[in-house]
């Protein structure tokens, strides 16, 4: 190991954590989510800057303002209605701004509750209306939706991406 010397460059190595597994037995979504947490937990939260996940591990209004430096989120096969919730007035964080670095966002498959766009419309135009709007949102291989919310995704980013390939693993 060499020593450090004044003016020496220091490069600082950028590095991503993969958590994959299997059990010996079936877990219930719930039990998975608490499973992934419990084994994550121990990341420091605000070096998180790109989370790709199919579980609702951001529920917590908590987490999300200690995922200060999340700048890209991917999500795959989740309730929109579990990940984008309005926060309640009771909240400590109500009035935060939680997740204030987040730019991009990419949904693959999302599941709709009774074809109801409203949670992820509704966290997008709150964040553009707090002038920190998301810059891209990219879906793909998603269930219809009406022109409408259509329009709501062009008025609430930067750039709205209507990605229908069905490769789009990251």
């Amino acid at each position: 190991m060499g020593e450090f010397v004044e003016g020496d460059e220091i490069t600082w190595v950028e590095f991503f954590v993969t958590v994959k597994g299997t059990t010996s037995a079936f877990l219930g979504e719930e039990d998975a989510g608490r499973l992934c947490f419990d084994v994550i937990a121990h990341i420091p939260w605000e070096r998180i800057i790109y989370l790709a996940t199919t579980l609702p591990i951001l529920r917590s209004e908590e987490l999300c303002v200690q995922m200060c430096n999340l700048t890209y989120l991917y999500l795959k096969e989740v309730d929109l209605s579990e990940w984008f919730t309005e926060p309640a007035i009771c909240e400590p964080h109500t009035f935060e701004d939680l997740l204030p670095r987040l730019w991009a966002i990419s949904i693959h498959g999302p599941h709709l509750r009774d074809g109801d766009w409203t949670p992820l419309t509704s966290f997008l135009t709150r964040r553009a209306a707090i002038g920190k709007q998301i810059t891209w949102l990219r879906l793909s291989d998603y269930p219809c939706m009406d022109e409408a919310v259509t329009e709501i995704f062009e008025r609430a980013v930067k750039h709205f991406e209507d990605g229908c390939s069905d490769d789009d693993d990251y």
